[in-house]
């Protein structure tokens, strides 16, 4: 009985699945997602109000899995096929999907941005402990008391703070 390589399964399924997306979603340069729409609240929640639509759920979730498989360098085309959606319709499902989209995209960013933010703040605080631990042991451990003992204030009042001296 023949062995398998799993590696080398592995590897030839990932190269299938970027050919059959090539095959199936990219053509010329630009991913084009199909969506098969047969009424209006195939895309736009039952419970959103007019003038506040929201996707729905399901159609939501298809377009982000399928997004995440396209390839980045590729620019996404939704291709909504059927013929049950007015002009009016049609513009609030496009609004609705750019909107939706942008609100998520900005989530992203801000937690990108608390992210980094949150980085180098714990460099800086690290550094800053460092370089007090080294002025601290190069100054024999009294550099502390001219550190913390005029800074510390209770009530106005300067707290005494007695350091023992280094045996």
């Amino acid at each position: 009985m023949a062995k398998r390589n799993f590696i080398e399964l592995f590897e030839s399924r990932k190269g299938h699945l970027d050919y059959r997306l090539k095959r199936d979603y990219v053509r010329n340069g630009i991913a084009t997602i199909p969506c098969r729409v047969s009424d209006y609240s195939d895309v736009i929640s039952a419970y959103s109000v007019k003038g506040c639509e929201t996707l729905n759920p399901e159609f939501d979730a298809y377009l982000k899995s399928t997004a995440e498989l396209m390839p980045p360098e590729c620019p996404l085309v939704l291709n909504i096929i059927g013929n049950c959606l007015s002009r009016e319709e049609q513009k609030t499902v496009e609004e609705t999907i750019r909107d939706d989209l942008a609100y998520d995209l900005g989530v992203v960013e801000k937690k990108e941005k608390r992210h980094t933010q949150t980085f180098f703040l714990m460099l800086a605080g690290m550094l800053l402990s460092g370089g007090i631990a080294v002025v601290y042991e190069s100054a024999g451990g009294r550099t502390a008391r001219a550190i913390v003992h005029p800074v510390l204030v209770c009530g106005g009042d300067p707290v005494r703070l007695s350091f023992p001296d280094r045996v």
